[in-house]
């Protein structure tokens, strides 16, 4: 899943300022002037605004509150110094007068390298040269719940980010990320399991659309369309709707072979 493009509107900025009150759960660290919240990004997804993945400011979303900088809950601890250091580093850029698409594009440079230089990542290089050798150790847990023709893995999100691409958020599939293999859909496992589901029918039904010949961007609208659906209505069964999906994109594995 890359950025999102589709999102909920919101009435007011003051209004959505006091309804994100409630989602910020824990402070972590400060920064200057602005205080770092662990927030719940799930609720957020549901009530707010489907774009909030990883982290943000209030530049970036009106419903945080000035000086905030918020990171979702279901992030892997071990991430949380990669998205702070850059978020210091990026606005030291744009304090300095540089514009947001330079500081954007210095600062993924700032990010990647620190992920790289970091034990963890390059434990993970010098222990898998190749890219099969790589997908190894991403790739932590089969859900066989829901694997048939198109296998659903658990991986390192944080591994996928600094070895392969620093968009990557929540999940992704063999038709938009070339790094996956054929007929594979990622979820990333810091989720929690609720969240997993969501995101699992959302790459489902992407997945099968593009499949069916829909671009990314058409499909993606269509996904979150959906995930939307499940999300604002808790009483709709949305384990049966994840079977469908998954027969949808088995038949087309069927027809393909």
């Amino acid at each position: 899943m890359k950025k999102r493009m589709h999102s909920k509107k919101i009435n007011s900025h003051n209004q959505s300022q006091n309804r994100a009150s409630k989602f910020a759960q824990k402070r972590i660290n400060r920064n200057g002037d602005y205080a770092i919240w662990l927030v719940d990004g799930a609720s957020i997804r549901k009530d707010i605004n489907e774009n909030f993945v990883k982290c943000g400011t209030s530049d970036q979303f009106r419903f945080i509150p000035k000086n905030h900088f918020w990171i979702d809950k279901d992030i892997d601890p071990k991430e949380y110094r990669f998205f702070i250091d850059r978020f210091v580093y990026e606005r030291e850029l744009l304090t300095s007068g540089k514009k947001y698409e330079k500081a954007e594009k210095k600062s993924d440079i700032f990010e990647k390298k620190e992920r790289l230089s970091s034990l963890e990542c390059q434990k993970a290089i010098k222990n898998g040269r190749a890219k099969k050798e790589l997908l190894t150790q991403i790739k932590k847990k089969l859900i066989k719940k829901y694997s048939g023709a198109v296998k659903i893995w658990l991986v390192d999100g944080s591994l996928v980010r600094s070895l392969f691409l620093l968009d990557y958020c929540e999940g992704g599939h063999d038709k938009v990320y070339s790094f996956i293999p054929k007929n594979e859909i990622w979820i990333e496992q810091a989720l929690s399991p609720a969240e997993r589901k969501f995101i699992i029918l959302h790459e489902l039904h992407e997945r099968y659309l593009m499949s069916q010949g829909k671009s990314y961007k058409n499909g993606h609208i269509g996904a979150t369309e959906i995930e939307d659906f499940y999300r604002e209505n808790p009483n709709e069964n949305l384990n049966e709707r994840i079977k469908e999906e998954i027969k949808k994109n088995e038949v087309f594995c069927q027809q393909k072979t």
